[in-house]
């Protein structure tokens, strides 16, 4: 089963010049905890989640209206192609820690959305091999190394 089967689209995205406000807001009215920042052209130029906006918030003692979300963003984003193969993006989900993938065509413009919930809500309409090739362990495996702190906790 290809991503594009099973992909949100199109997600919902921000430009550069967006506030953390709006965003913020975005995510509230379409009940999402992610939002892809684009280019002009469509390009990817990032992702902000809402852990992100509640962490710049913070650091920064600023409003989120006084925030511009170019100036928060950061860090490595993974992507996938519709053409993928479902098992290919649950890979990159499991090694790379992430529960959502942006999907972009051959340009590198977002035509969507993969997520962990996309996968697990697609899981009962999938038969045969392809039931047998994106088993039930393996998202489990999946979403239990998405889980998993990167450091250890200390004791209280």
């Amino acid at each position: 089963m290809n991503v594009k089967e099973l992909m949100t689209r199109p997600a919902k995205s921000c430009g550069l010049e967006s506030s953390l406000e709006q965003i913020a807001s975005i995510m509230k009215d379409y009940d999402c905890g992610i939002i892809p920042i684009i280019k002009e052209d469509r390009t990817l130029a990032g992702i902000i989640t809402d852990r992100d906006i509640c962490l710049a918030t913070a650091a920064l003692h600023q409003k989120p209206s006084d925030i511009k979300v170019q100036n928060v963003l950061g860090g490595k984003v993974y992507t996938c192609s519709s053409e993928d193969d479902v098992d290919a993006a649950l890979a990159k989900m499991h090694d790379y820690k992430v529960r959502r993938l942006p999907v972009v065509d051959e340009k590198q413009r977002l035509i969507g959305i993969i997520s962990m919930n996309d996968i697990l809500l697609g899981l009962p309409r999938w038969k045969g091999e392809q039931s047998q090739a994106l088993s039930s362990a393996k998202i489990i495996n999946a979403f239990q190394a998405i889980c998993s702190h990167g450091h250890a906790i200390a004791a209280a």
